[in-house]
């Protein structure tokens, strides 16, 4: 199963312009990192930055799930989104046309993320990448990772591929839990905020259940 990733920023304020500029600045004084007008250029192919709004998310669109009491309302919220349209790429190795090792661009993906993540002056409340096989799965119930209700409590909904816990998440889940989790990739930001990534099979044949069970969360595989 290959098809594109959607990696999503989603952030409770701001304006959609100021916050895809200060996406494409980061990545333009990133010595790791090239750019052009419209892409920025990886070991795993071309990655275009775009903005929009949360209910874009796939699985938002239902009123139940962007607002939550009379403090969240997420319908304006600006939302960022990093969209890759080969997720093959991500394998390293003799097959890869950008000459990266293996385990090389899924080292330079989560950089990316956690450059995303520290782009703009206002954190996001809720970054993940959803993969082919996660996007069917909230296609088939509905569910998005986070909604307004999750966000307010400072959980996730369900696991993603590559999910980042903001700090009052890490508060949740226990640092030591998040950063002891058996991922491929456990990363610690300088905020506090810690990126996990379940696996490195981008044939997505390997599901994030055990990463998922140890943090205390459902898999996406299990949503209903």
């Amino acid at each position: 199963m290959h098809s594109e990733i959607i990696i999503y920023f989603a952030y409770r304020d701001g304006e959609n312009d100021e916050l895809e500029q200060q996406h494409r600045e980061a990545f333009e004084q990133h010595a790791d990192f090239e750019t052009s007008p419209a892409f920025v250029e990886t070991k795993f192919g071309s990655v275009r930055v775009l903005s929009n709004d949360v209910p874009d998310v796939t699985g938002m669109s239902h009123l139940e799930n962007y607002e939550y009491g009379d403090e969240w309302d997420l319908l304006y919220s600006p939302l960022i989104k990093y969209w890759i349209g080969e997720d093959r790429y991500l394998e390293g190795g003799d097959d890869n046309p950008f000459g990266a090792e293996e385990g090389e661009p899924l080292q330079q993906f989560v950089k990316m993320v956690a450059t995303g993540y520290e782009a703009t002056d206002e954190r996001p409340v809720a970054v993940y990448a959803e993969t082919p096989r996660h996007a069917f799965d909230i296609h088939q119930t509905g569910n998005p990772p986070f909604t307004a209700e999750s966000l307010a409590n400072d959980e996730y909904d369900h696991l993603s591929w590559l999910a980042v816990f903001t700090p009052p998440m890490v508060e949740t889940y226990g640092r030591e839990t998040l950063l002891s989790a058996p991922a491929w990739e456990v990363r610690e930001l300088d905020d506090g905020a810690i990126i996990v990534l379940c696996h490195d099979d981008v044939e997505w044949e390997t599901d994030c259940r055990h990463v998922a069970e140890y943090i205390g969360l459902p898999a996406h595989e299990d949503i209903h």
